[in-house]
Order: C-alpha cells, then sequence, then structure tokens
C-alpha cells in the first residue's frame, strides 16, 4: 500500500500536474515566492488487525499563499478537484476524504485525509544450505 513518503510524493505529482507551472510546490510556503504550494503531514494513526495487516490513516495539509483572494480560490476549487483519486506508484489508488479548507492570515489550508491497508513487512526463513545437511543411514 505503499509508506507514508511514497503517499507525499504522490500528492506532490498530483499538484505538479494540476497547477503546473502557475504555482511552485515545496515542502515549506514561507521559504517561496506566491503563489506556492507546501505538503505537510498533519496526523498519521495505524491501527493493528489480523495476519500483520493494519489499517492506516493520513492526513495531510496543503498549505498555500496566493496573491490574491480570486487565485486562492481559485486553487481550492483546484485541490478539491485533484486530490480526490490518489494513485501511488504502486498502481494502488486511495480515495481523498474528510476534505475541507479555511483561509487563515492570507494562507490557505487544505486538508484531505487517506486511509489504506498496509502490511507488517515479515521476514522469511531462508532454508539451510543443502551442502551443509548431512544424514545419517
Amino acid at each position: 500500500m505503499g509508506t507514508i513518503n511514497e503517499w507525499t510524493t504522490a500528492i506532490y505529482c498530483v499538484l505538479k500536474e494540476a497547477f503546473g507551472e502557475m504555482c511552485t510546490v515545496g515542502d515549506e510556503t514561507m521559504q517561496m515566492e506566491p503563489p506556492c504550494l507546501a505538503v505537510l503531514l498533519s496526523q498519521a494513526s495505524q491501527k493493528p488487525g489480523p495476519n500483520g495487516r493494519g489499517q492506516r490513516a493520513v492526513v495531510f495539509e496543503v498549505r498555500g499563499r496566493f496573491t490574491s483572494a480570486a487565485q486562492m480560490r481559485e486553487a481550492a476549487d483546484t485541490l478539491f478537484a485533484s486530490l480526490g483519486l490518489l494513485t501511488l506508484p504502486d498502481g494502488t489508488c486511495l480515495r481523498g476524504c474528510g476534505m475541507r479548507c479555511e483561509a487563515a492570515y492570507g494562507l490557505l489550508h487544505f486538508f484531505v485525509r487517506y486511509e489504506g491497508v498496509v502490511s507488517a513487512v515479515r521476514e522469511i526463513p531462508v532454508m539451510e544450505d543443502l551442502k551443509r545437511v548431512q544424514t545419517s543411514d
């Protein structure tokens, strides 16, 4: 299902495709000139399940700085449209839920939650080398 870092990278790809050259996408909006977007990890939780599987929920914040209120509203519409379905590098799709946004102090704060089933990495025991195994008759 992928790691949180893979989910973040997939969000970067979606944002770069949706906004193109109009907007810079990075890690922190305060270090970039507007218009710009930053993808931040807001919350993450994981509940254990049977057979080493678990349910992971991750909330991301996409924070944006824009030069006008109209540009901020247009960006909010684009975020709602583009982050509804996230395709990971392995082809798995995650549905964005709980999407909401708010504007405060000239920043757009957009929140989206993705949930998925994750598997624990289990080490598989290796069989012994046949040359070392001796049987007695």
